[in-house]
């Protein structure tokens, strides 16, 4: 399967896998200490080495899943990534998660992003989808709301307490307004 037949379409979104051609928008992304606050890619090495693992976290049997660029079709620019993978916490979830250029935050790519990737998990039958937040993370938090996650306790990730947020994508009102 080719690049074209894995973006995920939104109204004004392409969000498609990442793949190396990516490495430098990347890397600004995550190199960015207001984007990546709890430890941003120190150079480009780094940064090469961490896609190169991210690329392979893709969930089995769901095409496409994984790491996603997120591309504004207007102009094309690099606004950020989106995440659909394995959850480490539990091994029949998958995880969503989100992160977005300064530059181009408060315009709601992160929740239409994310809207289309959970349309698409819930399409492919996955059930169960959560997103851990650190709890002041109130953009993030606020993504989470407007997709129609709810908060569900805390769970230890990445060495630091984080806010656990769960969908269940076999409600009939989880998954409202997801296709739209």
């Amino acid at each position: 399967m080719n690049r074209h037949q894995q973006t995920i379409r939104t109204a004004r979104l392409d969000v498609r896998p990442l793949d190396m051609d990516d490495l430098h928008s990347f890397h600004a992304l995550w190199s960015d200490p207001d984007v990546i606050f709890w430890g941003a890619s120190s150079d480009l090495t780094t940064s090469e080495q961490m896609l190169t693992r991210l690329m392979a976290r893709t969930i089995p049997g769901l095409a496409p899943s994984g790491w996603f660029a997120v591309i504004r079709r207007g102009d094309g620019a690099f606004v950020g990534d989106v995440v659909l993978q394995p959850a480490p916490w539990a091994r029949d979830d998958a995880e969503i998660g989100w992160h977005l250029a300064t530059a181009h935050r408060g315009r709601g790519y992160a929740t239409e992003a994310a809207r289309g990737l959970l349309a698409h998990a819930q399409a492919m039958g996955v059930t169960q989808v959560g997103a851990v937040i650190l709890p002041d993370n109130l953009a993030s938090q606020a993504v989470a709301v407007r997709l129609g996650m709810r908060r569900t306790g805390m769970i230890e990730h990445g060495g630091r307490p984080h806010d656990m947020w769960r969908i269940d994508l076999t409600v009939p009102d989880a998954v409202r307004g997801l296709t739209a």
